[in-house]
């Protein structure tokens, strides 16, 4: 029922602390959480931010959770757009550990039996996944690419597109019309872009 995704993200997922150097529930600050009621309330988000904000790590718990709960009939297509490749492959990569993190009785019982011995808890439910691509059993994917006006190339019926870094994108504009072009087919489609600031150019 929480479209926001704050109880799943924070009983179900664990992050990266850095003062306590190891894995801690993922509790969100209170803008954090302003940050997940946009990503609900609106189509169009733009978070401008300072460094270590933990920004791409909400949003990837987010779209972790619009992939779990996904419907069948209308699975999840996520691009991931970075200023470089190596800044959406982090992205993907994100979300790729929250997967792994996710119950296995929340991915159905095709994936889990409560006999530890079933071979259910063993089956994959990826299709594919490496670096700059996840594929779920449920039909959602998840891309990495590098900006550039051919970003969104091969990729149709984009549900939720991720610029990240975007102020360090060069020919932004371009590169952000065609992308947006994958998510014309897709009803109330996600655009969220993240970004540190750099000057103040469109």
């Amino acid at each position: 029922q929480d479209k926001t995704r704050r109880y799943f993200i924070e009983n179900y997922l664990s992050t990266f602390n850095a003062d306590e150097r190891k894995e801690v529930p993922f509790k969100l600050f209170p803008r954090q959480i302003v940050l997940l009621e946009s990503f609900t309330k609106y189509n169009n988000t733009i978070s401008i931010k300072h460094r270590q904000a933990g920004i791409t790590t909400v949003a990837s718990g987010w779209i972790t959770g619009q992939c779990v709960f996904a419907s069948k009939n209308s699975p999840e297509t996520v691009l991931c757009i970075g200023n470089k490749l190596d800044i959406s492959e982090q992205l993907v990569e994100k979300i790729g550990v929250f997967l792994d993190q996710v119950p296995r009785w929340m991915w159905g019982s095709d994936y889990y039996s409560p006999d530890p011995d079933n071979p259910k808890n063993r089956k994959s439910i990826y299709k594919a996944r490496n670096k700059q691509r996840i594929e779920l059993f449920n039909g959602c994917k998840i891309y990495a690419r590098s900006s550039g006006e051919h970003a969104a190339r091969g990729i149709s019926a984009v549900s939720i597109l991720v610029f990240d870094e975007a102020a360090f994108i060069q020919n932004g504009v371009s590169v952000y019309s065609s992308s947006v072009a994958a998510t014309s087919s897709v009803k109330d489609a996600k655009i969220l872009m993240i970004s540190t600031p750099n000057g103040k150019d469109q």
